[in-house]
């Protein structure tokens, strides 16, 4: 009979077990259902312990449903700042902003590139009509430019280099109210205007230089015009030259000046930046035009 009694006991045990496996896995999708949640897979068993559980997506009711990437990227756009990668995310942190690139804008350097070097043809044209473009400091208001804070990190300027730039700047300045003091002097007498430069301001001469009759300005334009269209032989050194003409091929050689200047000091690849830059606030770029009603006009 001992012999005989684990046999009687085993099936009762297996027995046992099965009911207990089988409670127990109710027992956890019954406390799931409560919750709100849906009974767990095999693979989705709880433990004991808060150890992490994947999370399946849901399938979308329709493939409709789902949104294609050129869609996103339009919600993306249009409800996030275009700045939000880098200026949103560094004003919030309280970090200084990263300096500019002088080819942040790549489309804008090559824009002032190809206004600054016209074609052998545009020449032609703008020899026509009497255009000249001029790129030069802008020195010619009443006071100097001022080097702001904003175009020192656009252009990451140290504070040497800045201070160097901004001295060169209030030098050509002043050497430009020199010379149209003098040149002012030699323009023929006009009963509306005084030839005595010592009260007027700079903008004043200028503009008398400029609009005065027989100032040679607008002559002056014409020949430069069709000088660099190699239409006409420049003039030399030692021409003599009106007032005016004096102004305009002044004018056209400042912006020479003001890299040379800088190249002393900074060197000729900074030199150059500081001119050409798109972000180079303190350069003046403008081009005069329109040719004389009176007399023969250039002829082409």
């Amino acid at each position: 009979m001992k012999g005989e009694r684990p046999r009687f006991l085993m099936p009762l045990f297996a027995a046992a077990l099965s009911a207990l496996a089988v409670a127990g896995i109710y027992e956890v999708r019954a406390r799931v259902e409560a919750r709100g949640g849906r009974a767990p897979d095999r693979a989705e068993e709880e433990t004991d312990g808060p150890a992490e559980r994947a999370v399946r997506p849901e399938p979308p009711a329709s493939a409709s449903a789902v949104p294609d990437c050129g869609d996103l990227r339009r919600r993306y756009l249009l409800q996030c700042p275009p700045d939000l990668a880098g200026g949103a995310a560094i004003e919030a942190s309280g970090a200084p902003r990263a300096p500019m690139s002088s080819d942040a804008d790549p489309r804008a350097a090559a824009a002032l590139s190809a206004w600054l070097n016209p074609s052998p043809d545009e020449l032609g044209q703008m020899a026509r009509s009497c255009e000249v473009r001029l790129e030069m400091p802008a020195i010619t208001d009443n006071e100097p430019p001022v080097v702001t804070d904003e175009q020192a990190v656009a252009l990451s300027l140290s504070d040497r280099e800045r201070d160097v730039l901004q001295r060169t700047l209030r030098q050509l300045h002043t050497e430009l109210g020199g010379f149209a003091r003098s040149a002012l002097a030699g323009l023929p007498a006009s009963p509306s205007a005084s030839n005595d430069a010592s009260a007027a301001t700079l903008e004043e001469m200028l503009s008398e230089l400029r609009t005065r009759p027989g100032s040679g300005f607008e002559a002056g334009r014409e020949k430069l015009a069709r000088e660099r269209a190699a239409l006409a032989i420049p003039a030399g050194p030692s021409a003599q030259q009106p007032p005016g003409e004096r102004l305009l091929r002044t004018w056209a050689t400042l912006g020479d000046q003001l890299e040379r200047q800088l190249a002393t000091e900074l060197g000729k690849d900074r030199a150059r930046q500081l001119r050409t830059s798109p972000q180079a606030g303190w350069m003046n770029r403008f081009s005069e035009a329109g040719c004389r009603t009176e007399g023969p006009g250039p002829s082409m």
